[in-house]
């Protein structure tokens, strides 16, 4: 009697197959099927389950990854949205607002948007990105910074209004 093997994908699906045992069927020239049951080693469990971690862990990192960036690009909308708020005042009323509560925007310690009035005609607006780091918008140059900075000649000088430590974060 002689007997071929068939891929799995070909075979009657009623059979069992746990992550600890693999088949092999049989088929017979009749057409009959029958099934060979054999266990993985101990070696090949391993590389199983260090191949199924592996894919878990990069999956983990992917997704925090992209969260962290779309937190980001959401808080930068924000920001631009808050930028326009600012100019449309400076527009209106001739000169920067003091604070956000000028706007009709509370102003928290949590943030997470903060308003630094430079000079009459600058000013920075920022957020928190991660533990010490901040990304901010330069109105001197209308874009977004991940250094911090100065304006002015010297680009290093505190606000003339501002009282306490600099930088203020």
């Amino acid at each position: 009697m002689e007997s071929r093997e068939i891929p799995w994908f070909h075979a009657p699906h009623n059979w069992k197959n746990t992550w600890r045992t693999t088949s092999r069927i049989i088929v017979t020239r009749s057409g009959h099927y029958w099934e060979q049951w054999y266990s993985l080693t101990r070696t090949d469990r391993n590389r199983i389950m260090r191949l199924v971690v592996l894919k878990g862990l990069v999956l983990l990192f992917s997704i925090v990854m992209i969260g962290c960036d779309s937190a980001e690009k959401k808080l930068m909308k924000e920001g631009d949205e808050l930028v326009l708020k600012i100019e449309k005042h400076k527009v209106e009323n001739g000169h920067l607002p003091n604070n956000l509560e000028s706007l009709g925007i509370k102003e928290t310690m949590e943030g997470p948007l903060y308003y630094v009035k430079w000079d009459s005609l600058n000013y920075m607006v920022y957020f928190g990105t991660t533990l010490g780091e901040s990304m901010i918008y330069y109105s001197d140059t209308k874009e977004w910074d991940y250094r911090l900075r100065g304006m002015g000649r010297s680009g290093k000088a505190p606000p003339p209004n501002h009282k306490g430590p600099w930088p203020p974060w």
